[in-house]
C-alpha cells in the first residue's frame, strides 16, 4: 500500500491484537469511518490531511508549506553568491592585471564553466545519493562546501585562486538538484507541486536582483569607498565577503529548518506502544477496511484505501508517457534552457564591459543594473504569472512559448550588437526574464513527470547533469565566439547572440513534438 495512513494494530486475522484498554485515538479513528475517501494533503489553498480527525502529519512535522518556506529560504545565499558572480567575471579577469583584454573573454568564460563541469558528474552523485541518505544531509554538505569556496573568494588576488574557488563549489553544489526532489517529495498533487516549483524559481528570481545589485554596490570598495590597505588588489573581496555571510545564515537554516520527509512507502500501522510502523504489500483493502471499523463490504472506507494517495512524487492528474522518448525529449529542451541561459549571462556581461567600439564600455555597476532587469522580470512573472499561464496553455505550451522569446530576445541583442540606439536594452532583458520563467519552470514539471517510483532525486540529478554538461561548454563557447566576432569586427560581432537564436528554434520544434505527443497520450 501506498499511501499513509494510521491504523490500530491488527492480527493477521483482522481481530485486534491483545493489550490495554483501546486508547482513545483507535476509538476515533472507528467512530470516524466516514471521513473517507482521503484527498492530498499539502495543496497550498488546503489543509493537512486527517483520518478521523487525526493528522497524517505528525506532531513534530512541518507542514509543505513551511516546508517549501524554509527550504527555499535556505536556498537564497547559493543563488545570491551565484548571481553576484556573474556579472564581475570580465571585471575579475581583468582584475588580476596578468590577463590581456584580447583574451578575457577565454578567460571569463573559463570562470563561469568551472562551476557547472564538476556539476557532470556530481548532479547524478548527490541525486542518488539523497535518495538513499536523505536530502537534507546532502544539503547540509553543499552549503558547508560553499560556504568555504566564498572564503577562497574573499582572500583571492590570482585568477588560480578565482579558479579553484568555483570549481570546489562546483564538487557539492548539486543542492538546486536536490531541492527540486524534495519539493517534489513535499506535494503531492500538480497544483501544488506547480506552486512549489514556481516558488522556487521565484527564490532565483530573487537573489538574481539581489545579487547583482550587492555586486554594483560593493566592487572595488577602494575607488568607490576610499578604502585602503588590505583591499587593495582585492576588488571584489567586499561583496564576496558579504556572500560568505550569507551562506552562513544559509547552513544555519538548512540545519536546523530543513526536514526530511518520512518514509515514502507502506502505510503506517499503530502499534499499542504508540509508534508506527509499515504494513507490508500483502496487507489487504479489506483487512484496513475492517480495522477502521467499516464492513468489508462498505464502499466509502474500502475505496479510499484502494485509491492511495499517490508516492514517490508522481502527478496526481495527468501522468507523462515515461517511455524513452518521455524521458529524453523533457531534458533535451532543459537542455536548450540552460545553455541559452548560460550563453547569454556570459555574452551579455562582455558586450556591455567592453571598450567601445566593440562594446558599451558600461562600468560593474551598469552593467550588473542591467542583468537585474532580468532577474526583476523573473521573479514578478514567478510570482503572478506563471501559474496562471501554465494552467491555460499547459507545460508544453510554456516550453514552447519561453523558448520562442529566448530566440527573440537574442536576435534583438544580434541587432543591438551593430545598431546600439535601435532597440531599448531593458525592454529585451525583460523579453528575456520572462521566457525563462515560462521555459524553465514548465520543463522541471515535465522532467518531475518522468521520475520512476522511488528515484526522484536520481532523475533530477541525470537532469542537472546534463544541463551542468551544457552549462560547462556554453560559457566556453560564448566567450570564445564573443572574441573570434570581435577579432573580426563588424557584422560578425552579432554570431554570439545569432548562435542561440538557432538553437531556441531547434527547441521550439522539439517542443511542439511534445506537445503533439502529449495530445495523442
Amino acid at each position: 500500500m501506498d499511501s499513509l495512513v494510521r491504523t490500530p494494530r491488527h492480527s493477521r486475522s483482522g481481530r485486534r491484537s491483545s493489550s490495554s484498554a483501546p486508547n482513545e485515538e483507535a476509538d476515533e479513528l472507528e467512530s470516524s469511518a466516514d471521513s473517507y475517501p482521503l484527498t492530498p494533503y499539502g495543496s497550498p489553498i488546503g489543509g493537512s490531511q486527517t483520518v478521523g480527525g487525526m493528522p497524517l502529519l505528525s506532531s513534530g512535522q512541518q507542514s509543505p508549506l513551511m516546508q517549501t518556506i524554509c527550504l527555499l529560504v535556505a536556498l537564497v545565499p547559493e543563488g545570491v553568491l551565484e548571481a553576484m558572480l556573474i556579472p564581475l567575471y570580465p571585471y575579475m579577469v581583468r582584475s588580476t592585471g596578468t590577463i590581456p583584454e584580447s583574451e578575457v573573454g577565454y578567460y571569463a568564460g573559463l570562470l563561469s564553466s568551472a562551476f557547472y563541469g564538476p556539476l557532470l558528474v556530481m548532479n547524478v552523485v548527490w541525486g542518488g545519493v539523497s535518495d538513499r541518505i536523505g536530502r537534507k544531509k546532502v544539503l547540509v554538505l553543499g552549503c558547508a562546501v560553499g560556504l568555504i569556496a566564498s572564503v577562497i573568494l574573499v582572500f583571492g588576488k590570482a585568477y588560480w585562486m578565482f579558479l579553484s574557488a568555483r570549481v570546489l563549489a562546483g564538487l557539492c553544489g548539486a543542492n538546486s538538484t536536490v531541492t527540486k526532489g524534495l519539493l517534489g517529495e513535499v506535494w503531492k498533487d500538480e497544483s501544488g507541486r506547480a506552486w512549489g516549483f514556481a516558488m522556487y524559481g521565484v527564490v532565483y528570481g530573487a537573489a538574481g536582483i539581489i545579487g547583482p545589485m550587492l555586486a554594483g554596490l560593493l566592487a572595488d570598495p577602494v575607488t568607490r569607498l576610499g578604502w585602503g590597505g588590505w583591499w587593495i588588489g582585492r576588488p571584489f573581496a567586499l561583496a564576496c565577503m558579504v556572500g560568505t555571510g550569507l551562506m552562513v545564515c544559509g547552513l544555519a537554516l538548512v540545519t536546523f529548518c530543513v526536514e526530511d520527509q518520512p518514509a515514502r512507502r507502506g502505510i503506517l500501522k499503530k502499534t499499542s506502544t504508540r509508534t508506527y510502523e509499515p504494513l507490508e504489500d500483502h496487507d489487504s483493502a479489506e483487512f484496513i477496511a475492517e480495522a477502521v471499523g467499516s464492513p468489508r463490504g462498505s464502499s466509502s472506507s474500502i475505496r479510499a484505501v484502494e485509491e492511495p494517495i499517490e508516492d514517490d512524487c508522481q502527478s496526481n492528474s495527468s501522468t507523462e508517457d515515461i517511455g524513452m522518448m518521455g524521458f529524453i525529449l523533457p531534458i533535451s529542451l532543459y537542455c536548450v534552457t540552460a545553455f541559452t541561459n548560460a550563453a547569454y549571462l556570459t555574452s551579455v556581461p562582455l558586450f556591455l564591459s567592453a571598450p567601445e567600439p566593440d562594446g558599451l564600455n558600461k562600468t560593474p555597476s551598469e552593467t550588473s543594473l542591467n542583468i537585474t532587469i532580468i532577474a526583476s522580470t523573473k521573479l514578478l512573472s514567478q510570482l503572478f504569472l506563471f501559474t496562471i499561464i501554465v494552467r491555460y496553455i499547459g507545460k508544453w505550451g510554456c516550453v514552447g512559448g519561453g523558448l520562442v522569446g529566448y530566440a527573440l530576445g537574442n536576435a534583438l541583442l544580434a541587432v543591438l550588437v551593430i545598431w546600439v540606439e535601435a532597440i531599448p536594452l531593458p525592454l529585451i532583458m525583460v523579453i528575456l526574464g520572462y521566457s525563462e520563467v515560462l521555459a524553465y519552470c514548465a520543463v522541471i514539471m515535465l522532467i518531475n513527470d518522468t521520475a520512476p517510483p522511488g528515484r526522484l532525486g536520481l532523475t533530477h540529478g541525470l537532469a542537472g547533469t546534463c544541463a551542468a554538461a551544457v552549462r560547462t561548454m556554453a560559457p566556453a563557447v560564448a566567450g570564445s565566439v564573443w572574441q573570434w566576432s570581435v577579432h573580426l569586427g563588424g557584422s560578425a560581432r552579432m554570431s554570439a547572440f545569432l548562435l542561440n537564436t538557432a538553437l531556441c528554434l531547434v527547441g521550439v520544434v522539439g517542443a511542439v513534438i511534445g506537445h503533439r505527443r502529449h495530445i495523442g497520450t
